[in-house]
This record gives C-alpha cells, structure tokens and sequence, in this order.
C-alpha cells in the first residue's frame, strides 16, 4: 500500500545556502516514470514563495520551462529575487537533482497583492454530477495499459465526464476533454482554511485522458511528456473537492497543447495550459 504524506511534507524545502533551498520529494508522490511534473514545480515555487516570504504578495503566475526529467528525488533549487515593487515581485527557480549541475525545471512566478475586492466571471462551471455521484476514475483498471501511479493514493478521484479508450463507453469522434473531482487524503489547508495553491498543480498536470481519448483501444498508447506549463491563481480555493476539467485544443507533428480549468465551490480558482511531448509506447 502507498504511504500517504501530506502535500506540505511532500514539497517541503530547507534553507540550504544563500538563495538556495533543497527538498526530498518522496516516491509515494511519482508517477511510474519518477518525480510527477506537478508536484516537481509545486515545489520548485514554495522555493519561490519562501525566497520572497511576503505573505502579502500571494502567487498569482507561474511558468515552468521542463528540461529533464529529475535522476533522483532529493532536490536543490536555486531562487532569485528578479524584481520587487509595492504590488508585484517577479521569482526565478531553478530545481537540478541533488549533486547535478543541469537544471531539470526552471521557473519564474509573478507574486501580486491584492488590490480590490472585485469579482467577475463569464463562463459557468461545467455542469457535471456531484462528486458523490460520479464513478472512480478508473486509473490503472485492470483492462487498461496504465497502472495506478503512487501519486493517485494521495488524493481519491471521480470521474466526471470522459472516458478512456478502453473503456466500454468509448466511442469515435468523442470530444477531447476530460474531467475529474480530486480531494486530497489529507487536506493541504493554510493557517486561514484555504487549501494551499499550490496544491493545485498536481491536479492541473494530470491531462491525459483529454488526449487519449483521440485513440483507439487498438492503436499505441502515447505518453505525455511536459514541456512548459503556465499556471493561474485565480480565487481562494475553500472546498475539499475540486474540479479539474481537461481538454486537448490541438494535437499535431507529435505535440499536443492542453487547458485546465480548476473550479472550487463554483469559482474558477485556477487555469493552467500546457505543451506537451507525444511519445509512442509500447
């Protein structure tokens, strides 16, 4: 059985040196191929926040730029302060393995502070069953190529709209979108009940089944490989239970961009797009 961490532990870092921090991501948190692209940048950017540590200018942007896949879970990230002003302050981090001098993720986030009390948004929650409602997500099922990556016994899954093809409900010509309800087997909730944000981007970085669906159950399975995520922070996340709702806007010459949008209590809380390798797989 996986062991269960909580995200905090997981993505935790430690002052290791001027403007450096190190982290020890644990396997309970991979994926088969090793560290998951969305907690490696999680963590990458609590470097980030913690190199600022102004509570007051929360995250509002990340880009992540993927250059390698880590050779080990214990990190070392390297930070600078690229600018600072009254509202914003722009973040570099840069995350290597642990004694590796190429870097494996670099990043640059945007931290601003909040300015208004204004709120406005013009499209609707997708309209899908209730958590309870929906089935399992159906990840590493027998039928299936996959199995259930480490990373999954971290947070309990629904499917709420999609399939996969080789499921039974799988048909031709289905749109390339998908969605699932995730709540995390132990709440990342900061000191004011809030779920942390960065929590988020674990869910945001699982867009596989968007693009899957585009196959057959006969044809080679494609693995995604992360090449640059964006990712938005855009309202307090306050439910356990969060939407995350994939879809796959263009697939060609061996890449795919996807978008997530990540809904909670009926908000839109945070939007990520992303550019991602196609890999054929046996």
């Amino acid at each position: 059985m996986t062991e269960q961490v909580s995200f905090a532990e997981a993505t935790a870092v430690a002052p290791a040196g001027p403007d450096r921090w190190s982290a020890c991501i644990p396997p309970s948190w991979n994926v088969p191929v090793g560290i998951h692209g969305g907690v490696l940048m999680a963590t990458t950017l609590r470097a980030a926040r913690a190199r600022l540590d102004d509570p007051s200018l929360p995250m509002r942007t990340a880009h992540g730029s993927f250059f390698a896949r880590p050779s080990t879970n214990g990190l070392t990230i390297a930070t600078d302060q690229l600018r600072r002003g009254r509202t914003t302050a722009h973040v570099a981090a840069d995350a290597s393995a642990e004694g590796a001098d190429e870097v494996a993720l670099s990043t640059r986030s945007l931290f601003t502070r909040i300015r208004s009390d204004e709120s406005h948004l013009d499209v609707a929650q997708p309209d899908v069953p209730a958590p309870d409602a929906c089935p399992g997500d159906g990840m590493g099922d027998d039928e299936g190529p996959l199995a259930r990556p480490p990373l999954f016994a971290q947070f309990e899954v629904r499917r709420a709209f999609g399939t996969y093809p080789w499921a039974d409900d799988w048909a031709p010509g289905l749109p390339m979108r998908y969605a699932r309800w995730s709540r995390f087997a132990v709440t990342p909730a900061l000191d004011d009940g809030t779920i942390d944000p960065l929590a988020l981007l674990p869910l945001a970085d699982l867009p596989g089944p968007a693009v899957w669906t585009h196959y057959g159950p006969e044809e080679p399975f494609r693995l995604l490989v992360s090449l640059e995520l964006t990712f938005h922070v855009l309202e307090p996340v306050t439910d356990e239970w969060i939407l995350a709702d994939f879809s796959a806007r263009w697939l060609g010459q061996g890449y795919t961009l996807t978008q997530c949008d990540l809904w909670s209590g009926g908000r839109l809380v945070a939007h990520s797009i992303q550019s991602m390798l196609l890999r054929t797989v046996d």
